[in-house]
This record gives C-alpha cells, sequence and structure tokens, in this order.
C-alpha cells in the first residue's frame, strides 16, 4: 500500500506540472501608444490540456512594472494522468505486486485550484518581457477507487478515496512577449512552491472485518512511509479511514496563450 499512496503522489505532480522550451519575436509599443495599451489579459494554459487539466488566468496590468493576476485551474474526474509512466516507475521497484497495476489504471483523479498573484517586471513592462511573481496556491484533489487488496493470498479488496487539500506559497520565474497586437504568449518557466497539505481518505467494505482483516490492513497501512507526513488511521468494523497531514511542494510551469483586451 505504501507504493499505491506513491503512485498517487506521483499522480498528483504529474496533474500540474508542464515544462517546454522555446524562441519567439517580441513585439513591443513604442512611449507614446503607452496610453493606448490594453490592461486586461486572458490567457489559456495550453501545456496543460495535455495533462487533462483546463487552466486559464486573468492578468490586470497596474502599472509600468507591476501587474496581478488569477488562475484557475479544474480538471474533471479522469484516470491518473501519464498512467504508463507512473506504472513504469512504481512496479520497477523490486518486489512490488504485480496486482498494484490494476490499482493505478483504476485510480480517478479530480482537482480545482485557485491561484492569485503579483507580478514584477524586470523587462520593458508593461505586461511584457522577464517577470518574478509571488503567488499563493489553494487546491484541493478527489481521489476515487483506490483499490486495496488485504487478506490471505491477496483476495480480498476495498475501494479507498476521499480529497487532499493543499495550501502552498512560492515564487514563479517567467517572461511574456507580444506575438501580434493583442496576442501574448507567456511562459512559465519555474514556479517552486512550498506549504502544508491534509487528506482523509476512507474506504467502506460491504460486510464487516473479521479480526483476521483487520490486522492484515493495519500491517498495510504502517508500510505507509511519507517522509515529514503525519500519518494517522483508524479500521471500524466495516471501514478503513486514513489521515495524512504534513508539508506539500509542487511546481508551476506552461505555455499559456493570452488575448489582450
Amino acid at each position: 500500500m505504501n507504493r499505491i499512496v506513491t503512485a498517487l503522489l506521483l499522480g498528483l505532480l504529474f496533474s500540474v506540472s508542464a515544462s517546454a522550451q522555446f524562441h519567439t519575436a517580441s513585439v513591443s509599443y513604442s512611449d507614446e501608444d503607452e496610453s493606448q495599451i490594453k490592461p486586461n489579459i486572458l490567457k489559456l494554459n495550453v501545456a496543460a490540456l495535455a495533462l487533462k487539466n483546463i487552466s486559464i488566468q486573468y492578468e490586470r496590468i497596474l502599472t509600468r512594472r507591476s501587474s496581478v493576476a488569477l488562475g484557475l485551474r479544474y480538471a474533471p474526474e479522469t484516470t491518473l494522468p501519464l498512467t504508463s509512466m507512473i506504472k513504469k516507475a512504481v512496479l520497477d521497484e523490486p518486489g512490488t505486486e504485480r496486482s498494484l497495476a490494476g490499482t493505478i489504471e483504476n485510480a480517478t483523479l479530480a482537482n480545482f485550484a485557485i491561484t492569485p498573484e503579483y507580478r514584477l517586471y524586470l523587462g520593458k513592462g508593461y505586461g511584457q518581457g522577464f517577470y518574478i511573481a509571488p503567488f499563493y496556491r489553494y487546491a484541493v484533489y478527489d481521489v476515487k477507487k483506490m483499490n486495496v487488496t488485504y487478506g490471505e493470498a491477496m483476495s480480498k479488496n476495498i475501494d479507498l478515496g476521499g480529497k487532499f487539500t493543499t495550501n502552498t506559497g512560492g515564487i514563479l520565474l517567467g517572461a511574456q512577449w507580444y506575438l501580434a497586437k493583442c496576442l501574448k504568449l507567456d511562459l512559465w518557466i519555474l514556479g517552486p512552491g512550498y506549504g502544508t497539505g491534509k487528506g482523509n481518505i476512507e474506504g467502506v467494505n460491504q460486510g464487516n472485518f473479521t479480526p483476521a482483516d483487520k490486522e492484515d490492513i493495519r500491517k498495510e497501512l504502517d508500510k505507509i512511509d511519507i517522509p515529514l507526513t503525519k500519518k494517522t488511521y483508524e479500521i471500524t468494523d466495516n471501514a478503513v479511514k486514513l489521515k495524512l497531514d504534513g508539508p506539500w511542494a509542487g511546481i508551476r510551469s506552461g505555455i499559456t496563450v493570452g488575448v489582450k483586451f
């Protein structure tokens, strides 16, 4: 079961991370055009689409050097992104149960995040050039259908599911250019974030657990080892309740295309 949690965390990481390298020409306004600059930019993160996420951002230019932005990310319930990569990373470990492949394939994940940020432009300004952006992110991940086997010959199973909530802060390094008069390209180069996460994962059995079942499940839960994370669990006559509380880290990156108005 410790590898199930590893697979889940890999899925969460892949669901919010993307990167790319590219070069583009920039278009700039002259000083006499500054009074005509449109201060609003609505963007779509095209890199996130490949990871089954819909990510949009609204930016409001305040001054030559500063702006504020608000990002929203949503992913409907679906299988874990990059399932084959996660399976290879987890199942290649020596001693891993091959039945875990079914758990990874069947588990589903949905998520929502809201990310406000403040941008400080270092180059030409007015929404173009390199920038530094302190940000805060609140995210909720909804996990379902984590099928866990236990008992003699691993002949019994129970589905676990629940929510994991994170609060993180960080700094994004990026750059934004004009593609055309009202079209912009924004590269989120690197945005490490760090904070806290809390999760409640539960499963209800159709019948009551036997004393032997409870002991087998307890052994599986004791195998979970997440560094710096506090783990508590409760096994009732027909349910398993697992709580996780500890630090959380992530990386923001992506490619967005936006329209100024």
